[in-house]
């Protein structure tokens, strides 16, 4: 019988799974953190200050998202939109 390898997106979703409960092992989560962290989104958190847990939302400006960006096709988008700004500088 042969198993099909899981989807890309399958597989992600178990990478990320895997790492939430690494993190969550570390830092003591509870169960809401651990459900709030896991339908988080870009941007949003949770900040450990010694005792305190925070909930967090990052709002970055364009020159921190430059910095900052880890999603490989916004990293290519930006870079993209770039590179078009750079050209009409030069041809202006």
């Amino acid at each position: 019988m042969q198993v099909d390898a899981p989807w890309p997106h399958q597989q992600q979703s178990v990478a990320r799974s895997q790492t939430l409960q690494v993190v969550a092992e570390q830092f003591g989560l509870s169960p809401e953190e651990q459900r709030m962290l896991s339908s988080s989104r870009p941007g949003h958190g949770l900040l450990l200050v010694g005792p305190w847990r925070i909930h967090l939302h990052v709002i970055a400006s364009t020159g921190e998202e430059r910095v900052a960006m880890t999603a490989p096709r916004e990293r290519q988008a930006l870079a993209a939109a770039a590179a078009a700004e750079k050209e009409e500088e030069v041809g202006a």
